[in-house]
């Protein structure tokens, strides 16, 4: 999932199926689990099927006891595993204007500034069955990458839930269907693919957010069969609307907003990993994102890719 790098004013670290009843206690490696349903809000979204965990602020996690993985396995809703009549010509591009953003130290990611707003992406039903295999999953709260394999509890920064799915099926769709607007080089290096590490995201209480940060590369390690590739370009989906605020915001140096994108059903905003943004506090409703990323190869990488498959 990489590092996430938050600015140095703001901290110093680097970034089961539901049940009939409306609550239900489970034995996690990580500690008890209680799951259970948000209160109802005005929303077009589902109530989000939020566990509860007895985690203490600071709590760290590694690898051999990742609450994301601890859960049970989510089952690929049929409306995204059949082909759907789908017309790239439907989609629409929006540039965002973020020159005034704060990048980070990685200043030789040219374009730095990169983001484009592209609407039309999913349809109304794939985002509806994305968030039910999510809700299916259940979400808890959301950690911190804080590097070698570590994640950190940190509701200060990040106050919000999360589901973790690893889909190819998805990322494959998405690709498909993005390759055409996604930047073909990023310094050096060729589009290769979208990860299929998925993060379904979900904000559903008054004033959760995910303060400015910088988003860290993805990088495909050891035995992975696209070892080598790195991610430089974030996809943030949007899976729903019918909520107040939620906005994607780009912060300058003098941490001051510059670009405020509002979240529409099925858009994607593109985005490059080195620009400072936030996720803008949730105001009413539920509020429902996808975010993965494209990944880019050295030019002998993505050869070899090709050879291979």
């Amino acid at each position: 999932m990489g590092n996430l790098r938050t600015a140095p004013s703001l901290a110093t670290s680097d970034t089961m199926a539901m049940s009939k009843s409306a609550t239900n206690m489970q034995e996690g490696a990580f500690g008890v689990l209680e799951s259970s349903t948000a209160p109802a809000v005005s929303s077009d979204a589902p109530q989000p099927t939020i566990l509860k965990v007895d985690w203490l602020p600071g709590r760290v996690f590694t690898v051999k006891d990742d609450p994301d993985r601890a859960l049970q396995p989510h089952v690929l809703p049929k409306v995204l595993a059949k082909e759907q009549r789908w017309d790239k010509d439907h989609l629409s591009t929006e540039a965002v204007d973020v020159s005034l953003a704060e990048t980070g130290a990685f200043r030789c990611r040219d374009p730095a500034t990169f983001a484009m707003l592209v609407h039309g992406v999913l349809l109304p039903e794939e985002c509806k069955a994305l968030i039910a295999m999510a809700n299916t999953k259940g979400f808890t709260p959301a950690l911190l990458n804080i590097g070698y394999g570590r994640q950190q509890y940190m509701p200060e920064i990040r106050l919000n839930q999360r589901c973790i799915i690893d889909e190819p099926h998805v990322a494959d769709l998405l690709w498909q269907r993005l390759q055409h607007v996604i930047p073909k080089e990023w310094h050096g290096r060729c589009a290769q693919s979208v990860n299929e590490r998925l993060r379904i995201l979900c904000y559903h209480e008054p004033g959760q957010v995910f303060e400015a940060h910088f988003d860290g590369n993805f990088t495909r390690r050891g035995d992975h069969p696209r070892a080598g590739e790195t991610s430089f370009v974030t996809l943030q989906v949007y899976l729903n609307e019918g909520f107040t605020g939620g906005h994607t915001s780009f912060i300058s140096r003098d941490h001051e907003k510059v670009a405020k994108v509002a979240p529409t059903q099925g858009s994607v905003l593109m985005f490059s990993q080195d620009l400072f943004h936030e996720g803008s506090p949730i105001e009413d409703g539920f509020k429902y994102t996808l975010r993965t990323e494209v990944m880019y190869a050295p030019l002998s990488v993505a050869n070899h890719h090709k050879i291979m498959h």
